[in-house]
Order: structure tokens, then C-alpha cells, then sequence
């Protein structure tokens, strides 16, 4: 693959992240051969005390492991954070944990690691998110998405532009809204 499909994939992928998410450093296709770069979202929200970076070693292939990572902090007390990183359909866990439930100190960094892979081609979003409910009725958290193409032959960073391309959770045929309703 030319350098000028991947910026146009990586391009796609950065205008369906949600507001204040950067995506760093630039990913690699993952064809056979191919030495794969992570994947990194950070998020960049400083209306919430929360944020979260999720980590990907690579782009993968169908049935190719993946590492990956997602840690949490918060400039304040915390107490009752829930965190995940939601994994859909097609997506298996090898090793490792994806959820973390407990009291999130000011400054403390949670990480969770995990291996995981693929089981089905097409388009998926892997979510890490964290929340924390407070006292006074208030939610505090983030979340930061990674959007993968997943086919036999490689992975890439982004959903195909292939309108018939299969998505995850959804109908062939029907790619994910371009602003879906929160």
C-alpha cells in the first residue's frame, strides 16, 4: 500500500474520533512483511478531572495478537471508578484484564494490559472508557476509541471505504453513522 492511501485512512480515522482525542504515532498497514507501529489514543477532555490513553501494538490481521493497553488517571479523588475497554463481537480475549472497578486516588495511573485478536474481518471500534459517579449526582470520565479494518491479508488503522465493508454490530451494507447519537 502507497503512502497516499494510508493518510487518506489515517485521515478518516482522525475525523471519526470524537472531539478532543489525538491519535499518535502514525500506524502502519499490518500486511505480511510489514513491521507494525502502536496505535495510541489519548484523550484531551479537560472538562472532566479523568483521562485515559488506549494503546494497540499494531494494526492486526485476522487471527493476529494484539497488545493492549489502557490506563487511567484523574487530577482528583475518584472514588467508584469504573473502567473497561469494550471489546466487540469478533474480538476475543486472549490474556489480561479489560475492566477495573475501585477508588482512583489523585494522581495514581491504573493500567490495564491485555491480549487480544480477531476472529472476524471488517470495521471495529475498540472503546476504553472510564467513569466515576459522584456524591452530588455528577459523572466524571473519558473515553478514547481505536478504529480498525481488520481482513485476512492486514490490518489498518480506520474503516475501509468500502461501503459493503461489514462493520461490527451492524448489517452488512450499513456503515456507523458518521456522528452517532450519544
Amino acid at each position: 500500500m502507497g503512502r497516499f492511501p494510508l493518510y487518506l485512512l489515517l485521515l478518516i480515522a482522525c475525523l471519526m474520533l470524537p472531539a478532543g482525542c489525538s491519535v499518535y504515532p502514525s500506524a502502519e498497514n499490518t500486511s505480511r512483511g510489514s513491521t507494525p507501529t502502536p496505535i495510541s489514543v489519548m484523550s484531551n477532555d479537560v472538562s472532566t478531572p479523568i483521562t485515559v490513553t488506549l494503546t494497540l501494538s499494531l494494526a492486526p490481521r485476522l487471527g493476529q495478537k494484539a497488545d493492549l493497553s489502557f490506563s487511567f488517571k484523574s487530577a482528583l479523588d475518584a472514588p467508584g471508578t469504573q473502567a473497561e475497554v469494550v471489546l466487540p463481537e469478533g474480538v476475543l480475549l486472549d490474556s489480561g484484564a479489560v475492566k477495573w472497578s475501585g477508588d482512583l486516588k489523585a494522581g495514581d495511573l491504573v493500567t490495564l494490559n491485555a491480549t487480544i485478536h480477531f476472529v472476524k474481518e471488517g470495521n471495529f471500534a475498540l472503546e476504553g472508557k472510564a467513569l466515576s459517579k459522584q456524591a452530588n449526582g455528577d459523572v466524571w470520565g473519558d473515553a478514547a476509541d481505536i478504529y480498525l479494518n481488520v481482513t485476512q491479508a492486514a490490518g489498518s488503522v480506520g474503516f475501509s471505504p468500502d461501503r459493503t465493508a461489514v462493520h461490527a454490530g451492524q448489517v452488512k451494507g450499513t456503515p456507523p453513522p458518521a456522528n452517532p447519537a450519544p
